[in-house]
């Protein structure tokens, strides 16, 4: 990041002595003269997510977008989603159950084992078969000798 930070910032530098045309100052000139004129920086941040309130289907994921991610939760249960650049929390009753890393491709399921565990206690044989088993093994979380040695 920092060469890409050193370029954009040569690149601001070039373009403050820019001159647009039919006007007597420089770019970095009128932006001194406006920058008396704004307000003040807000005191405190606020949450950049998108909200949303999907209901938990029988996969036991919620859909955001177009995407579905796991969701401990049970069956229909209304649940929270808070849609970040970089991730996705899913959110019940203000405490946090789930975070995935956002998926930007479309119609994908984002799962995590660990949300199936439940049910693989009373399925134990479901493991095998089981898509976030393989979801877990495509990102090296879960490799094939762990999986002989469990």
């Amino acid at each position: 990041m920092d060469p890409l930070n050193l370029q954009l910032r040569a690149a601001c530098l070039e373009d403050d002595r820019r001159q647009v045309g039919g006007h007597h100052q420089t770019v970095g000139a009128a932006m001194l003269e406006e920058r008396a004129q704004l307000l003040p920086l807000a005191e405190q941040g606020f949450d950049l997510a998108e909200i949303a309130f999907p209901r938990v289907d029988r996969l036991g994921c919620v859909r955001v977008r177009t995407n579905l991610y796991s969701a401990p939760a049970p069956l229909g249960k209304t649940v929270e989603v808070r849609l970040y650049p970089s991730h996705v929390e899913v959110r019940d009753e203000g405490r946090c159950i789930a975070h995935h890393e956002r998926c930007y491709e479309r119609h994908q399921q984002v799962l995590d084992l660990e949300h199936y565990l439940d049910v693989l206690e009373r399925k134990p044989g479901a493991l095998i078969g089981s898509k976030p088993l393989a979801a877990w093994r495509q990102r090296g979380l879960w490799s094939q000798r762990n999986f002989t040695q469990s």
